[in-house]
Parts: structure tokens; sequence; C-alpha cells
């Protein structure tokens, strides 16, 4: 027998059983924080799908570049990522419902705003049509003669 014929018979069965045990399966993942279960989960069957993803991109947080490097329009940022991800398949923007944006390098007197100047940002925020929290959150580092 086939691999590809065993998963078809696999995935041929689970999408035979009710929706709320597979939601219940996805479920018992996502309360252990198992993402990387989630993500196997999200490619053995078509039914585990959507219920994966639901879970999977619920919460987004965007991290700025690292210190020292330069954010040119045409580099993958996150936003950039998320941004193609959503476009993609637009029922993603639909299942994010924290959103945060996180600046892990930042130095207090640093005038060099990353988060004002990601073009992809802006962009991303319409996408998200139920979110229900968006954080903006610094972690600053030390002050030079403070």
């Amino acid at each position: 027998m086939s691999c590809q014929f065993l998963l078809y018979i696999f995935g041929t069965m689970l999408s035979s059983l009710p929706q709320e045990i597979l939601e219940e399966i996805v479920r018992l993942f996502s309360s252990s924080n198992d993402i990387e279960t989630l993500k196997t989960c999200s490619l053995v069957a078509w039914c585990f799908t959507y219920p994966t993803q639901q879970h999977l991109f619920s919460h987004i947080v965007i991290r700025g570049p690292q210190k020292g490097a330069t954010v040119f329009p045409h580099v993958a940022t996150s936003a950039y990522k998320l941004k193609c991800l959503v476009n993609m398949s637009p029922h993603i923007g639909s299942y994010v419902r924290y959103f945060e944006i996180f600046d892990m390098e930042r130095q207090a007197r640093d005038c060099d705003d990353w988060i004002s100047r990601d073009e992809y940002l802006e962009d991303c925020l319409p996408l998200l049509d139920h979110l229900e929290a968006f954080v903006v959150r610094y972690q600053y580092g030390s002050v030079p003669g403070v």
C-alpha cells in the first residue's frame, strides 16, 4: 500500500467524524499549547485545517528588527509576511484575536522608530477584522549616562 493511499484512507475516516469531535481534538492540543502538533494536525486531513488555523493564528506577535539591522521596503519583515499570508488566505485574518507589536531592542533615546516606517503594519490592520486586543510594547535598553 502506498503512503498516499494510507493518508487518503485516514483523511476519509477523519472527515466522517462529527465536527464537534474534530474541534475537541484540536482544543486539547491548543490548551496544552502544543504548536507543533497543531501544525501537524493542520496537514493531516482537510477537516483539521480550519480548526487548527483558528488556534494557530489567534495570537500574533510582530517583532521589530534586531538591534543594528536596517529595514528596507523590500526586506521580508514580519508584518510583510503576515500581509502576504492574509492576502493569500483571507480567512486567516478573521482568526486573529490578539495582535501585538513588540520592539525588543529599542533604546530610550532612539529616534529610529521602525513601527512608524513599516508600511506593511498599516496594511495588515484592516485585514484583521475580529481583533479583540491590540498591544504595542517596548522593551527599553539601558540609557547611557543614567
